[in-house]
């Protein structure tokens, strides 16, 4: 386990970012349940929240994961679910105001199975990630693999839902139920790994993100790289279980790009 585990600061980030979550389900919930917001729009402000509250809770702090704190926070972000489980929320006003906040109609009753699975197996990729990462002097790499699964992903619903007119279909886990993705969403995935690729470069160079400057070459193949295969792997993944693989794609392949050229 990394140095990181001793910090109380590292302690003292996990409750905030806790307690920050918490807040925002139950104001979400809330826009569900009082004022029939669709859960699609809640959700993503929801992935909004648990991608970039924690970025801004960091900023300034100096505090860094390594890979014994990033283990910590994937095997607490797959156990807090337990707290949504229907014997806890049956009995709780305030859990089952924080569950409807994402809790997608489309999506029962396999919700928490595909939340649980989701987000064990994106902590089984991203951990390794950050571990190799840091090994070849570009911890800050794997920003580019956050940007788009916050930015980018967290986009491609909503943009799709209320202007979505070019649709295609995918599957999902444990049901042979097809559902709706359209290219407009994917369009948000391919601008965001743009931006993604620009957003670690100006970083790095800015000296506010730890690594390597890009060379011109690995840049400009990350440029030509990331977009197609970030939004065909967006579009490929199963429903609600697109976490993973855009990690693993979004994370690995730059890696590579570094190491061979």
């Amino acid at each position: 386990m990394g140095d990181g585990l001793i910090e109380p600061l590292f302690w003292q980030l996990m409750l905030v970012n806790m307690l920050g979550q918490f807040a925002v389900q139950t104001a979400t919930g809330l826009m569900v349940a009082r004022w029939r917001v669709r859960v699609n729009y809640t959700r993503k402000i929801n992935h909004f929240f648990l991608f970039f509250f924690p970025m801004v809770l960091t900023a300034g702090t100096g505090f860094q994961d390594d890979v014994g704190t990033a283990a910590i926070k994937g095997a607490f972000s797959v156990l807090i679910l337990a707290l949504y489980v229907e014997a806890v929320r049956d009995r709780s006003w305030l859990v089952r105001t924080m569950f409807v906040s994402f809790d997608r109609p489309e999506d029962r009753p396999f919700t928490l199975t595909w939340l649980w699975t989701q987000i064990g197996l994106t902590w089984v990729v991203a951990v390794p990630l950050i571990a190799v990462t840091a090994a070849m002097g570009h911890p800050a790499l794997l920003l580019i693999a956050v940007l788009v699964n916050g930015l980018g992903d967290g986009l491609a619903e909503p943009v799709g839902v209320a202007f979505g007119r070019h649709t295609y279909t995918t599957r999902a886990l444990f049901t042979d139920r097809l559902y709706t993705r359209s290219l407009e969403g994917s369009a948000c995935v391919f601008l965001s790994a743009i931006f993604a690729v620009w957003a670690y470069q100006a970083g790095v160079a800015s000296g506010t993100l730890a690594g390597v400057r890009l060379t011109d070459a690995e840049l400009w193949t990350l440029y030509a790289l990331m977009p197609p295969l970030m939004a065909l792997t967006e579009a490929k993944s199963p429903h609600t279980w697109d976490s993973p693989f855009l990690f693993l794609v979004g994370g690995g392949v730059p890696l590579l790009v570094v190491w061979l050229i």
